[in-house]
């Protein structure tokens, strides 16, 4: 008996053994800012056979979680907002209704979103709602792997490459930067915003804040033209600007101290990321876009279809 008990022990290791030995060669990192082309390549992919994309499982896991955590508001909210709008009503207080309610209802499902949201607004919360969307995030892309699949993955902002590259050492990782200059990012996201708006699916609504941050947050603007992916002019970067603070509301803003909220710009914080970009030009016209991260090629997503840079993606990784 004990002889039979190792023996199936063996087989599962080498079993093991040979599942992780057949994982697909390739995992491509997306790195960019919002409205990079991210979504859009992801959609892309999957049309090839030999491919997966990992992107958009957020809004599925989010709903889960709010079901599980508050069963009985979440029934109720179920029954007045649509699925694809829950997530920004309790994030972002943007609220669109299935139907004209009573105010009696309104408020009582306002009173729900309150509540999910009290709980995720606390920091400890938040963090592990996070925690564990990385770790469902990682049970996703474990699972497209085992299926020997080649995988895209659009999940930067809760896991990082190291963390895939220590877990699946055998699969090849790419880290892929896909870069469109900031004045189309922001044409991008206002015509989604003004698609989410004449459809209704407010989920693919977004606020200028993302751009913004996810810019700064992987570009810096220099005067040295060293590792620069593009430049930019102070003329060009003001309009753009300027353009911004057109559509942000005039009256006094302060957004939350909330990590859970989604939230949009004060005209305060736009007027600091103006300055911070600005500082850079110094007394220069010109200024040079350097990525911030280590990156091994890169996708200039402008004025370019979603299959034309899924392709590059392809042939960059030399995987049919």
């Amino acid at each position: 008996m004990t002889k039979m008990k190792n023996m199936k022990k063996i087989i599962y290791l080498i079993t093991l053994i040979l599942s992780f030995s057949l994982y697909p060669k390739t995992i491509v990192f997306l790195q960019g800012t919002s409205r990079s082309g991210k979504s859009s390549i992801c959609d892309a992919i999957d049309h090839f056979p030999t491919w997966h994309a990992i992107g958009s499982v957020y809004f599925s896991f989010c709903l889960e979680a709010f079901g599980k955590l508050f069963p009985r508001e979440m029934k109720f909210i179920y029954t007045c907002i649509e699925p694809q709008n829950i997530r920004h009503a309790i994030a972002s207080d943007f609220i669109i209704f299935k139907e004209d309610l009573d105010n009696t209802t309104r408020m009582a499902i306002t009173k729900a979103i309150q509540t999910i949201r009290t709980y995720f607004d606390e920091p400890t919360r938040y963090a592990q709602h996070k925690k564990e969307f990385s770790q469902c995030t990682l049970s996703e892309i474990q699972k497209c792997l085992e299926h020997r699949k080649n995988l895209v993955a659009d999940v930067s902002w809760y896991v990082n490459p190291e963390t895939i590259r220590t877990l699946y050492p055998h699969a090849t990782l790419h880290t892929a930067l896909l870069y469109c200059p900031l004045p189309e990012i922001i044409e991008r996201l206002v015509l989604r915003n003004k698609q989410s708006l004449e459809s209704g699916i407010i989920m693919n609504y977004r606020f200028f804040a993302e751009p913004l941050l996810s810019f700064t947050g992987l570009y810096t603007l220099s005067t040295d033209p060293s590792g620069a992916i593009d430049s930019i002019t102070k003329s060009t970067l003001i309009s753009c600007f300027d353009f911004i603070e057109a559509h942000l509301p005039k009256h006094t803003y302060i957004p939350t101290s909330s990590r859970f909220m989604l939230q949009e710009l004060s005209l305060e914080q736009l007027d600091s990321y103006r300055q911070t970009l600005l500082a850079a030009f110094k007394e220069n016209d010109v200024a040079y876009v350097v990525p911030k991260i280590p990156y091994d090629f890169l996708i200039r997503t402008s004025h370019k279809s979603c299959l034309e840079c899924t392709q590059e993606i392809i042939k960059h990784t030399s995987v049919a």
